[in-house]
């Protein structure tokens, strides 16, 4: 594929200048504190994750158990406390979102599955589904989490309003961009909202942090970190995905950032090529402000989730290299 060998190269040479390199060091003990928390069995998050894994062939164990950690951390630097309210809050929402993205992208699910999860997360449906009694009597679980996913949102919606306002725009607007990217294939030419193609990553990471920390009385500091580290979710995940993206025709906000109609892929691809270091001045600027303002463990723990993806990059170089007899 055009320039992808150079590329990745490019890409491996540039985080390995980065400090989201040193959280190998960390990995062992982060994966142990992971794997001493599972999801309860009699709990509707237990239960919707095994729902998840019998009828559709997803096991977002994973997904739970890390996350779990991440909102643990990030509520004893913000709110000093552990209510597992706001926390089951984001995880409802983190599962949900995690669990459509998996149907959207499945080859084995029908058209049928896939408009399910589209209409369920409509601007429409959900100020339908705030307004009325969300009884969970269903055995599907993309409409468990969505039904606890909502609940929680009635709970903000009394504990603080201008709060559920506020997310429930970014929220929306996440939903949003999941249904457009999932439904709308890559081509050339064309010019987009690029708030359409990134919305999925930055306000939905931004609104998972801000949700599992709403009763923090540290709001302009919280909110600082959300933002710095949703940018760095979005921007370090985008690029470290992109050949895998253009494999499989999904838009990758990183070809469409020059915000004008994009002619061709390898216009885009030239396009990244010229701003690799102005996306990366992005990636310091932004992992200095968290180490500025997170304590060390919780600081470590995100450099940790961003080293999985920078470690997917290398070790897919590293199969390339050996595929073509390269040491």
């Amino acid at each position: 594929m055009y320039r992808q060998k150079e590329y990745m190269q490019l890409l491996k040479e540039k985080f390995s200048k980065t400090e989201i390199i040193n959280a190998i060091k960390y990995k062992n003990s982060y994966e142990e504190k992971i794997k001493e928390i599972s999801p309860k069995k009699n709990t509707l998050l237990g239960i919707s994750i095994q729902k998840s894994k019998d009828i559709y062939g997803f096991d977002l164990t994973k997904v739970y158990t890390f996350n779990y950690v991440k909102y643990y951390l990030w509520r004893k630097e913000f709110c000093k406390n552990d209510d597992k309210e706001w926390k089951e809050a984001a995880l409802s929402f983190v599962c949900l979102s995690c669990l459509s993205d998996l149907i959207f992208d499945s080859k084995r699910l029908g058209e049928k599955e896939k408009q399910h999860v589209a209409n369920i997360l409509t601007r429409d449906y959900f100020q339908k589904s705030i307004s009325m009694d969300m009884r969970i009597i269903t055995e599907n679980p993309i409409d468990i989490l969505y039904s606890m996913f909502i609940n929680h949102m009635k709970s903000l919606k009394k504990y603080n309003f201008k709060i559920f306002l506020e997310l429930q725009k970014d929220i929306l607007n996440a939903f949003e961009s999941e249904i457009y990217i999932s439904t709308n294939k890559l081509v050339f030419p064309e010019k987009i909202n690029i708030d359409l193609i990134t919305s999925k990553s930055i306000e939905f990471v931004y609104s998972c942090l801000y949700l599992s920390a709403v009763d923090t009385h540290d709001f302009i500091r919280m909110k600082k970190c959300a933002v710095a580290t949703a940018k760095l979710f979005w921007l370090v995940d985008d690029l470290c995905d992109l050949y895998d993206d253009i494999e499989n025709q999904i838009k990758n906000s990183i070809l469409f950032l020059q915000n004008e109609e994009v002619s061709s892929l390898e216009n885009s691809i030239d396009f990244v090529f010229e701003n690799m270091d102005t996306f990366f001045e992005v990636i310091e600027e932004n992992l200095e402000l968290l180490k500025n303002n997170l304590s060390y463990d919780v600081y470590i723990f995100f450099l940790y989730e961003l080293y999985d993806w920078v470690e997917a990059v290398n070790v897919r170089m590293d199969e390339k290299n050996e595929s073509i007899g390269v040491r």
